[in-house]
């Protein structure tokens, strides 16, 4: 697979992962997880690793990141879902969050009121952050879905910063 070219590379500190379809191909996911450092696509075919200008990674946090990203669950598959997210743009110390199965989730009231727009969910009270977007099309059951089985994952290597507001 091609590399996309890159006006100026952000730094490999985070990287959005589109899972894979099959439950199979769990290798094509480890290869994609693996290169967080490099971001060399040769050889794996399947999903699509893209650096992102988001918060630096530390080595605990690239090694809480790896593991996340590997234990996703299969009702993630399809789903973009990025570790070591930035801060939404929007968040505020007032703004509200959804929590979801313990797990407390930001997504931009602007998104939400455009039935037509794609929304980003993050988590915000974990480090590294995590983000998940839904096209319009998801929106509703099929992210609810996402969310609620990213918890178990989420809970289990990420460090929790802070509760839902």
């Amino acid at each position: 697979m091609p590399r996309r070219p890159h006006l100026s590379a952000p730094p490999p500190s985070a990287a959005r992962v589109r899972r894979p379809v099959s439950r199979r191909s769990r290798g094509v996911v480890a290869c994609a997880v693996a290169l967080l450092a490099s971001i060399v696509l040769a050889g794996c075919s399947g999903t699509s690793v893209e650096p992102v200008g988001a918060e630096p990674l530390d080595a605990a946090g690239r090694a809480a990141c790896e593991a996340f990203l590997a234990d996703l669950p299969s009702a993630a598959d399809g789903a973009l879902v990025t570790c070591g997210a930035p801060e939404p743009a929007t968040l505020e110390a007032t703004s509200e969050c959804d929590e979801v199965r313990g797990v407390g989730w930001f997504i931009d009231p602007d998104e939400l009121s455009d039935a037509e727009s794609p929304v980003t969910a993050t988590a915000i009270g974990v480090r590294p952050r995590v983000a998940v977007v839904f096209p319009p099309d998801e929106r509703g059951q099929r992210s609810l879905e996402v969310l609620s089985a990213l918890a178990d994952p989420v809970t289990e290597h990420l460090e929790r910063v802070s509760r839902c507001r």
